[in-house]
């Protein structure tokens, strides 16, 4: 929704600073079968969120030789987002005397509407690491973006999965999406219009094994358009690319032991970075590709425990793009995240419902700027959980 500015650590004083947020939702979930062989599902939804928030902005560099002084300036942004969806599909399920057939037929639309107020000052106060001084009066806030956008999405799409035997199954399918993005910029009285409409397409094979090992390949292109603006008040080109796949997916005949293995080559373009020379924009990538390996693993070793366990690591280089910057990795963007999760939920008396869960996320390195001369270290994060059910609350 816009652009955020990314917060490092706390440097302003709570008193100034503050966030506030208010979220609407609704919707619902309809279906229909009208025999055994067709099946029509509608679902709908409505939100709206609304943000404020107002802090002290950090710069990117020290404002001292002896790099104690930390630069800082106020900013403010207040945004309001609705969004409608209505999603229609019509599922038909035969056999045309030589394969079985999924087939499934739909037609959604989507409306995005976004006011979004960004504004800043000129510098305040810096802070001083060695003598710290949270406190700093308000300065005045001009705004530097007020934009007005309104984007509309029509999409078109079947798919159709196939058994070619008991084993083996082929998955086809195709989407057609229609896009409108319009900005209304208040501040340069500036209307921008932007249309999109393109075809992707995905296809898989898989077959499983009695013994629980299903090998698979797919490959599929996609299309993510991006809402918003950049500094300028340009909108966002949406992002587009493809995906090579092949894996393997282990399930043992009763067991509750689930497993994935996959490869994979991604190629995206007009991925959204931040901007080395301004926070308060993002630029947009020519092209990037990453090529790497990702596993999970599920264990539910009883009623009450389970387990969940996932690795990621993959070479990932900007392709296309400002030379400078042709075989860099994009800010922001470690290759390698690994996690381990436990959570153990009691079953039976007085107390069943009540779950406990604990575990640790593993983040590798990624680079601060875009010429990757600034790395960031590895990290681990820890995590803790309680969770309650009752009689459906």
């Amino acid at each position: 929704m816009g652009l955020r500015i990314p917060r490092s650590f706390n440097i302003a004083d709570p008193k100034l600073d503050t966030f506030r947020r208010t979220q609407f939702h609704i919707g619902y979930e309809f279906e229909h079968a009208f025999n055994d062989t067709f099946t029509f599902r509608q679902n709908l939804r409505y939100s709206q969120v609304e943000n404020l928030d107002t802090l002290l902005f950090s710069g990117q560099v020290y404002s001292d030789a002896f790099q104690t002084m930390i630069p800082r300036a106020r900013y403010r942004l207040t945004s309001q987002a609705r969004v409608f969806n209505v999603d229609n599909q019509l599922t038909a399920r035969f056999d045309d005397g030589l394969f079985g057939h999924t087939f499934l037929a739909g037609l959604d639309y989507k409306r995005y509407q976004l006011h979004d107020t960004q504004a800043g000052s000129g510098p305040v106060a810096s802070f001083d690491i060695l003598a710290p001084n949270y406190g700093v009066p308000a300065a005045p806030v001009f705004p530097y973006l007020l934009n007005r956008d309104a984007f509309q999405q029509i999409g078109i799409y079947a798919q159709d999965q196939i058994k070619l035997t008991d084993a083996l199954k082929l998955v086809v399918s195709g989407r057609g999406d229609f896009t409108t993005n319009d900005v209304d910029d208040k501040l340069r009285n500036t209307k921008t219009h932007q249309e999109a409409n393109i075809g992707t397409q995905r296809y898989a094979l898989i077959y499983n094994f009695d013994s629980g090992f299903a090998p698979y390949l797919s490959y599929s292109t996609f299309f993510n358009p991006q809402v918003g603006t950049n500094i300028a008040g340009t909108p966002y080109k949406p992002v587009t690319g493809d995906q090579y796949e092949a894996g393997l997916k282990y399930q043992p005949p009763a067991s509750n032991l689930s497993a994935i293995f996959a490869l994979f080559d991604l190629t995206q373009s007009n991925t959204l970075t931040a901007d080395p020379t301004n926070p308060f924009n993002q630029l947009q990538i020519g092209e990037t590709r990453s090529k790497g390996f990702e596993t999970q693993v599920v264990a539910n070793i009883n009623r009450e425990l389970s387990l969940v366990g996932s690795f990621t690591t993959f070479d990932i280089a900007i392709t296309r793009g400002s030379i400078g910057q042709i075989g860099k990795t994009p800010v922001a963007t470690p290759s390698t995240l690994a996690s381990i999760f436990a959570d153990y939920t009691i079953a039976t008396g007085d107390l069943a419902g009540l779950g406990f869960g604990a575990g640790l996320r593993y983040v590798g390195h990624s680079y601060a700027d875009a010429l990757n001369t600034f790395k960031v270290p590895e990290y681990i994060l820890f995590d803790a959980a309680v969770h309650y059910v009752k009689d459906g609350w």
